[in-house]
């Protein structure tokens, strides 16, 4: 998908954002029905077949949430551990990595000092996040973290612990129904972050 956006930038319309995040959210729903998260929605692990038709590949980072369920914290983190690449990663895998209190006090799963635990980030509201990731691309033409700094963890959890949230860049081209969209995808608290059965509506 990034490859294709970048080839065919003037074929990018907000339509094309809404069919390919139509596709997305249908098969997120479809995933997550069946106890199953992706762990690493992005662009890059996206292809983009005749008229539009998504695939999407990269499936060694998945867990089904029946095995997380089965496993205790230490073979937990031994085995699954937290996945993804940072630049897409939500609020609370970040705040996991950098030992960061979230807002919503952890979670469940998370330490008394408010801080996510492993088993609080793995549930379906981290591919809503990659979801939102996603149309984010597609509508402005850009990641929503750009530069060297965005590579470091810290920064990247003050950016997307922000209370303003993350918004398209200026001059983005974009109807209140998509940065509606945007916003509930990328809402900073999991417990708060639509379902794609939800987005679907």
């Amino acid at each position: 998908l990034r490859e294709h956006r970048l080839a065919h930038a003037g074929a990018y319309t907000e339509d094309t954002a809404r069919h390919m995040a139509h596709q997305l959210a249908s098969a997120l729903a479809y995933l997550h029905a069946r106890g199953i998260v992706h762990r690493d929605i992005k662009a890059d692990n996206i292809g983009v077949q005749a008229d539009d038709k998504l695939q999407l590949f990269d499936w060694g980072e998945a867990v089904t949430l029946g095995e997380v369920a089965a496993m205790g914290d230490r073979e937990l983190s031994r085995r699954v551990g937290v996945a993804g690449t940072p630049l897409f990663m939500p609020p609370e895998s970040l705040n996991h990595l950098t030992r960061r209190p979230s807002e919503d006090g952890g979670g469940a799963g998370g330490g008394p000092d408010g801080v996510p635990g492993l088993r609080s980030t793995l549930t379906p509201a981290l591919d809503v996040w990659g979801l939102g990731t996603v149309v984010y691309y597609v509508l402005a033409g850009r990641d929503i973290f750009l530069g060297d700094s965005a590579w470091e963890l810290e920064e990247l959890a003050d950016v997307v612990n922000c209370s303003s949230g993350v918004s398209l860049p200026e001059g983005a081209a974009a109807s209140y129904a998509a940065r509606d969209f945007l916003r509930r995808c990328l809402e900073r608290c999991p417990a708060r972050r639509a379902g794609a059965k939800e987005l679907l509506a």
